[in-house]
């Protein structure tokens, strides 16, 4: 077997699926209403049941596979591209404004673009936590002010904000809802995280968004502290406030379901 590069995934897919069988889709916890996979219509306390035989759904996905020709696992490679780009820049002003106050100003600056493509192209994906699209965008500024009060009394002021926003997988081929033949009754329609809902037949490669993606982040934390420093003789004195406001993200929430043969 020849060695993969770090882009490299090795998986399995499917060169069958004329295998009848009733498929039972449980329900997220606490989700107590099923959906009748030929109305879509809500089914109070039962599952969602896909009837023995073929489901056209089931043959929809299977559809998304590459043609292979060995049967069997590990039939499949692909040496997916990917790219990643830094930029980082810090700049600083310092002011004497007069002989007793002084000010400065820093800010920092930090994007990074990652880009992984996943194991099948398009809507297909079947790709990790790690693949598609990543920014990361990172900010900072500090003001600081010090006041030579006199000999004895120094205050100083200090002023940062820190702001931090990332994307964890979002996919270069858009976050849109999939084509009515791969919708999963009772999947809703969001497009913040719209994408072919995620299905991994055992012993296959899974096909769809990886789930848990897109995660979305953006935290912001300002913090302020003000220092009185008083020197007496041998003693020295320092008091003063701090403050800190943080602002995080909620975060998103997703449904999963799992698949058993009944």
């Amino acid at each position: 077997m020849s060695s993969l590069a770090p882009g490299d995934e090795l998986g399995s897919v499917s060169i069958d699926v004329n295998t009848p069988a009733d498929l039972l889709v449980v329900a997220p916890t606490g989700q107590r209403t099923g959906f009748d996979p030929t109305s879509g219509l809500p089914r109070n306390g039962a599952a969602n049941i896909i009837p023995g035989g073929m489901s056209q759904l089931g043959l929809n996905y299977a559809a998304l596979y590459p043609t292979v020709a060995v049967p069997g696992g590990n039939n499949y490679s692909v040496n997916a591209p990917g790219t990643n780009q830094a930029d980082q820049m810090d700049s600083r002003v310092d002011e004497n404004v007069t002989s007793k106050f002084q000010l400065f100003e820093r800010f920092s600056l930090s994007q990074v673009s990652r880009f992984q493509a996943p194991v099948f192209s398009g809507i297909a994906d079947g790709g990790g936590y790690n693949t598609g699209t990543q920014p990361l965008d990172t900010r900072g500024f500090v003001l600081g002010a010090t006041d030579a009060i006199n000999a004895n009394l120094v205050n100083a002021l200090r002023i940062g904000l820190n702001r931090i926003h990332y994307i964890a997988n979002s996919p270069s081929y858009g976050q849109n809802y999939p084509p009515a033949a791969l919708q999963f009754p009772g999947v809703p329609n969001n497009p913040s995280i719209n994408g072919l809902a995620w299905f991994a037949p055992s012993g296959y490669a899974g096909l769809g968004e990886p789930l848990y993606t897109p995660t979305k982040s953006t935290s912001q934390d300002v913090q302020i502290n003000d220092t009185l420093s008083y020197v007496h003789g041998k003693h020295f004195l320092k008091m003063g406030p701090q403050f800190r406001f943080d602002r995080p993200t909620p975060g998103q929430h997703l449904l999963q379901w799992s698949i058993h043969r009944r």
